[in-house]
């Protein structure tokens, strides 16, 4: 928005175009009205407000009273044995398809697309060419947060964290490096924090800090690195 509205008033004086550029034609000075300039807002606005409503407590407790899957995964309860030689308590999963997010999103693209003039024929042929296109990430996302579990589950991240701890004044460099690692090796905020906030955490608990510093550098290092 910030950039928007500097753009409203300012324009460069000369504008650096490639050689091989050809002269732009497009007429610059167009005028929309403002149910026009609404109606092209109108997605962002209602997936905002269908993220936000989904957010709130009181509504995925409602959501979640009508619907929700609850089921332990095969292979995983007690599989996982702690330092004192108990079992690991791993919680049953959680199918929560109605107080998701996604369902938000899902809906404010479904209210969306009538206001946009777009058919759901349309949508449904741009929503499986999405999908086709994004199968590789997906599928990317999904063994890293897999990864993510048994690493911090095996114990190997409190066993990189105590090396790492052993750096000393050189942990807040080390530190904000991890997140930026995470992303550039899974591309995403949340699969580097699935994967390294664990560790943060343990780090700066050994050595004597607090560890939302540690976690914050972790994503301070996350948001440089996209």
């Amino acid at each position: 928005m910030s950039l928007l509205a500097l753009l409203r008033y300012w324009k460069p004086k000369t504008i650096w175009r490639f050689s091989e550029e050809p002269q732009q034609t497009i007429e610059t000075k167009l005028i929309y009205s403002a149910g026009q300039v609404i109606r092209a807002w109108s997605p962002f606005m209602i997936m905002t407000l269908m993220v936000i409503a989904w957010g709130l407590q009181p509504v995925k407790d409602a959501l979640n009273s009508i619907a929700i899957s609850k089921f332990m995964i095969p292979g995983l309860e007690n599989s996982i044995i702690k330092e004192d030689g108990l079992p690991l308590l791993i919680k049953p999963f959680e199918f929560n398809y109605l107080s998701n997010s996604g369902l938000g999103v899902v809906l404010a693209a479904l209210i969306s697309m009538p206001l946009i003039g777009m058919s759901y024929k349309e949508g449904a042929k741009t929503f499986l060419i999405t999908l086709k296109q994004l199968k590789f990430p997906a599928i990317t996302i999904a063994s890293v947060l897999g990864f993510a579990f048994i690493v911090n589950n095996s114990g190997m991240s409190i066993t990189i964290a105590m090396a790492l701890a052993s750096t000393g004044v050189l942990f807040p460099f080390f530190s904000p490096v991890l997140g930026w690692l995470g992303v550039f090796l899974t591309g995403s905020d949340t699969s580097a924090n699935a994967l390294f906030c664990k560790l943060q955490y343990t780090s700066g608990d050994a050595i004597g800090i607090d560890p939302l510093l540690t976690v914050s550098a972790n994503a301070s290092g996350e948001l440089r690195g996209k």
